[in-house]
């Protein structure tokens, strides 16, 4: 690949042949397949070239944009085979694409040409050391001194990130703050617009734990906020707590905003080890004094926490969770008292077997919804234990519990599962 201001040249020399062969593919009446081919491998060399130039951090507004170009192509073709549900299939897709990917742009104070165009990270890419660089190292922390932190702490935020969603540990996150609220703490979330992999990421897998949305706020809301807080857990995250963004002009992220961590009383940083986060830079919010390091993967982390907090608060009354928001009403759960119908399909939900799996397909509170729509639910005996759901609790709200796995097979017309079917010796 040519670097520097050479690729832009070719990508430009390129892009006009390509122009020059899609006409000669136009006026041509016997050679229309070869300039067809051509053309085509001109595109592939285009994509690969400007795709491969693009840096890592990059790469989800890549991603957003290549989807946003199919959509506009599956556009084009429907005018061309006159085709009105491909027209408005293929414009909704590629506006969708371009939208989101202008949102991410924004939220890293970049445009979109300097994205495309690539050359992340070329303003450091120099062996000079970054001007304002913090020297030190970081501090670790194990769970005998993090603990001490957590519980004395009166006010908590949690950052997550994309080391959230790969080590799955969001229901363990939602179980713990749920205990911390309960312990009469304040606990709230700070979302940044790109955390994850695309907008919306954290906000779905905590929706998916059961977070109340109320203490789920977005960068923007609380940012004010961290100086009056006790303690913030990073969890996963790294380049969008970097304090370069707005300390160091010479930062290739300078100007992006950031979850302002740092002014907070103390930081504990979740990551697996020391290594750069996924724009391949530095981040100096881990040797600040007030920043301490907590290595290993999250999923075990936070459940060896979650187990010394409910064991810290096992005899505190938790009967009632503080600080949802001030202005949050209570809210009252309407009950159904429509009839359940006599079944006409079983619906089964075997245990999943695979390793590291702790979801399962549905939780006890559905169980009714779907036996009112005529469904009769048979759960595998204790397939809801991984997820903290007990056989009784399925078994009261109207599920029937069986031991084998091939009960469910056997005598079920739909089987749920949360991962796909695969070969397992014990079947």
């Amino acid at each position: 690949m040519i670097c520097g201001w050479g690729r832009h040249v070719l990508n430009l020399l390129l892009l006009i042949g390509c122009g020059v062969v899609g006409v000669l593919f136009g006026l041509s009446t016997d050679l229309g397949y070869v300039y067809l081919l051509v053309n085509m491998g001109i595109g592939c060399i285009i994509g690969w070239h400007m795709v491969m130039a693009i840096g890592g951090a990059d790469m989800p507004v890549v991603v957003s944009m290549l989807n946003s170009y199919s959509g506009w192509a599956t556009a084009a073709s429907g005018f061309l085979l006159d085709n009105v549900l491909l027209i408005i299939t293929g414009a909704l897709v590629g506006a969708s694409g371009a939208i989101l990917s202008y949102i991410m742009c924004k939220a890293m104070n970049r445009s979109f040409f300097n994205v495309i165009l690539g050359g992340f990270g070329a303003s450091s890419s120099s062996g000079a050391p970054a001007a304002n660089q913090p020297e030190g190292e970081p501090q670790p922390v194990t769970i005998k001194e993090f603990m001490p932190l957590l519980t004395s702490a009166k006010s908590v935020v949690i950052v997550p990130g994309y080391g959230m969603a790969v080590s799955r540990c969001q229901h363990d996150v939602g179980t713990l703050v749920d205990v911390l609220r309960k312990a009469g703490k304040t606990v709230r979330f700070c979302i940044h617009p790109v955390a994850g992999r695309l907008p919306g990421h954290m906000n779905v897998l905590l929706a998916e734990a059961d977070v109340p949305y109320t203490i789920v706020q977005e960068m923007d809301e609380i940012n004010n906020d961290f100086k009056s807080t006790d303690l913030v857990l990073v969890l996963g995250a790294n380049d969008i707590v970097n304090p370069d963004a707005l300390e160091n002009p010479a930062s290739p992220i300078a100007g992006m905003p950031v979850c302002e961590v740092w002014n907070s009383g103390k930081v504990v940083v979740f990551k697996r080890g020391a290594g750069a986060g996924y724009a391949g830079i530095e981040n100096p919010l881990f040797i600040k004094p007030n920043t301490r390091m907590y290595y290993g993967s999250a999923d075990k982390t936070i459940c060896e926490i979650l187990e010394q907090t409910r064991a810290k608060y096992a005899n505190c009354d938790t009967t009632q969770a503080t600080n949802t928001l001030p202005e949050e009403e209570e809210v009252v759960e309407e009950v159904d008292d429509t009839p359940i119908p006599d079944p006409i399909l079983t619906l089964g939900v075997p245990k999943e077997v695979e390793e590291g799996e702790r979801r399962i397909a549905m939780v006890p509170s559905t169980i009714k919804k779907f036996r009112r729509l005529g469904f009769r639910i048979v759960i595998q005996a204790g397939a809801g234990l991984s997820s903290d759901f007990s056989d009784e609790e399925y078994a009261k709200e109207g599920a029937e519990i069986v031991q084998s796995a091939m009960e469910i097979w056997n005598g079920s017309n739909v089987v749920l599962k949360v991962r796909k079917l695969g070969y397992n010796e014990e079947l």
